[in-house]
């Protein structure tokens, strides 16, 4: 344990003094005796298709920590979006869970119909989009909701880090930057830091703009658009939709984190196709107004990205 008291790193810190021999601290909490300025109802939509190994943990965390944290009673739900239509709950009656049977549409699909869900019943103000296969942190939620509460940009959004499921410690990106037009445009920022490393979790706490926040964890104000995610299969669906919507407005914060299995682990040759041809959709999308450069050249930088990322590799091997 480092001594905050010496450490050349600004850190807030509690000392504890005993007034006899021996002390026991059993809790404390950060407060503040500034009214709240705004309400908030947040809702978390998971889609999910045969992850019932995940999403119920996750549900039944969420349903724990809505019951016993009173500024989260009654301003916090779930919803599920059940593309295989199989899952149920065990939940008490009255219990904030909603599940909705959805065809296998994907991901890009649960996601858009859970916020057109959303929209519709008209009930949240903010809205948490949530893979079904992470383990979920329960304090991330009630950081998550106090920021939203007290936020001064009404447009503020939120991203969760990502820590690798495999090695616990160990960061897989806080945010991520956006190089158009590249084989590989994602830029994460925290990339492998060691959450033990005290200078590394230190400078990992620092506010840094990013681009765009993946769905594992993105939270946001539901009216920050009435544009539904972009429909493609597999990868790039939250990635669009941060770079047109979210990123800008999105900050991580201590603590708001999950864990997800490493992403290489995916990885086959249809996922790569997949992924550079939805790249290169999102490079038209967002920034062919913005950049310039053609059809033609969108067309060109595609077929050489999907040619030189998964064709090239499998004739070498």
């Amino acid at each position: 344990m480092p001594d905050f008291a010496k450490a050349s790193i600004g850190t807030y810190f509690v000392r504890v003094s005993a007034e006899q021999s021996d002390v026991v601290v059993s809790g404390g909490q950060w407060t503040t005796t500034t009214m709240a300025p705004r309400e908030v109802r947040l809702s978390l939509s998971i889609t999910t298709f045969n992850r019932q190994d995940y999403v119920k943990p996750t549900v039944a965390k969420v349903l724990q920590l809505v019951e016993s944290v009173d500024s989260l009673r009654g301003q916090m739900r779930i919803l599920v979006v059940d593309n295989a239509r199989n899952i149920d709950f065990d939940t008490a009656p009255g219990a904030p869970i909603t599940v909705v049977q959805n065809p296998n549409l994907g991901g890009a699909g649960g996601f858009a119909r859970g916020i057109i869900y959303l929209r519709d019943e008209a009930w949240s103000t903010h809205v948490l989009l949530m893979d079904d296969d992470i383990t979920l942190e329960p304090e991330a939620l009630v950081r998550t909701f106090a920021l939203f509460t007290f936020a001064r940009d009404e447009k503020l959004c939120i991203h969760g880090a990502m820590l690798s499921e495999e090695q616990a410690w160990m960061q897989f990106e806080a945010g991520s930057k956006y190089r158009w037009r590249s084989l590989y445009p994602l830029r994460a920022i925290g990339r492998e830091d060691d959450l033990r490393e005290r200078k590394l979790a230190l400078r990992d706490a620092r506010e840094k703009k990013f681009a765009y926040t993946a769905w594992w964890y993105t939270a946001f104000p539901i009216s920050i658009t009435r544009d539904n995610p972009l429909p493609v299969f597999v990868r790039g669906d939250d990635v669009a939709f941060g770079l047109m919507h979210t990123g800008k407005h999105s900050v991580t914060l201590n603590g708001v984190i999950v864990w997800h299995a490493d992403f290489g682990l995916k990885n086959n040759p249809s996922s790569l196709y997949y992924e550079k041809r939805n790249f290169a959709i999102v490079d038209t999308l967002v920034f062919r107004t913005t950049i310039g450069g053609t059809w033609r050249d969108d067309l060109s930088h595609c077929v050489f990205a999907i040619f030189s990322r998964c064709v090239m590799p499998a004739s070498n091997t």
